[in-house]
């Protein structure tokens, strides 16, 4: 029945509020459309997903699981909205899926969809069309001899002068190899095929193959490298001249009494160093019957964070005093 919404408008401009009885019958004529409408609606067929849980059973011993999907398998099914709607507040009984059931192929195991509907033959309705199954492998398998193992980099990845590498992250950091006891038990890591990245100026993020050997498979064929890379800058101390290992009867004067040292440090840690870090001084055994007026300096103490150290001046004059 169609209801005329133009004349129940007008009712209520003329009449500003309806009588009760005219109201009532009102909703009872909108209720009936809304039904209609519904039932119209959920008898069509439409599309969802439900998950089931499941495990796999009777499984043979000499099989190792590699890897598997989450142990729920993801259907989209078609039918009408009556029938969806019941899926979607139903608990499904989790599927006890025989080993003999699936088809193996390449160290794979996939489930037909056949199979899966004979599965849920007393969960599904008669009427509900499977239209897709997601994962269709449920278990990676193999029955070689198998073991996880570090990746390294083979090759060269350096930075250019002024600028410093930090540390590289390979993802993944270790892989699963696969073969026979021979061929891997000799084995520490699995490198990379040669990489050549040099004079970096920025950080860097590539893709690299893994190098192949011949009886072997792995469970990925390529690796992420990253290369955090910072620059470096020029920093300099005045420090006081010390000397080292003199006797307590002698007394050192250096002429000039300080030094200056240079050197590069990473910008990122630039704020930690300081001139305490440092001492520059004369050893005692270096003027121990040293015939020049003059005497290199050495670096006796510098941080592990610096590089390209330089000493102004390299040499100094001195005077040893007796006390």
């Amino acid at each position: 029945m169609k209801i005329d919404y133009e004349k129940f408008k007008l009712t209520l401009k003329n009449k500003k509020l309806l009588p009760g009885r005219e109201f009532l019958l009102f909703l009872f004529f909108f209720l009936i459309s809304c039904s209609l409408w519904l039932m119209i609606t959920l008898n069509k067929n439409y599309e969802t997903e439900i998950e089931i849980p499941y495990r796999i059973k009777k499984v043979p011993d000499d099989i190792y699981a590699v890897a598997m999907a989450k142990e729920m398998v993801t259907l989209k099914v078609k039918d009408r909205g009556t029938v969806l709607t019941k899926y979607s507040t139903r608990n499904f009984t989790p599927l006890a899926i025989d080993y003999s059931e699936f088809q193996r192929q390449e160290g794979r195991l996939t489930l037909p969809s056949s199979v899966l509907k004979n599965h849920l033959s007393e969960q599904l309705a008669k009427s509900t069309e499977l239209v897709s199954i997601q994962p269709d492998t449920l278990i990676y398998y193999t029955q070689e001899s198998f073991n996880k193992y570090p990746v390294a980099i083979s090759g060269e990845i350096s930075s250019a002068k002024q600028y410093e590498i930090g540390n590289i992250e390979i993802t993944p950091d270790s892989v699963w190899v696969f073969g026979s006891t021979t061929a891997t038990d000799t084995m520490t890591a699995i490198f990379t095929e040669n990489v050549s990245r040099t004079e970096i100026r920025d950080s860097i993020s590539f893709d690299v193959d893994l190098q192949k050997r011949q009886g072997l498979r792995y469970s990925v064929e390529k690796v992420n490298v990253k290369v955090p890379v910072t620059p470096y800058t020029e920093k300099s101390f005045e420090l006081e001249i010390k000397g080292m290992g003199f006797p307590a009867a002698y007394a050192l004067k250096a002429l000039p009494s300080k030094a200056k040292v240079v050197f590069n440090v990473n910008i990122l840690q630039i704020d930690s160093i300081h001139p305490s870090d440092f001492e520059v001084g004369i050893m005692y055994g270096d003027i121990y019957g040293n015939k020049s007026e003059r005497v290199a300096l050495t670096l006796l103490k510098y941080p592990e964070a610096v590089r390209d150290i330089r000493i102004i001046p390299k040499e100094v004059e001195y005077i040893l005093e007796y006390r």
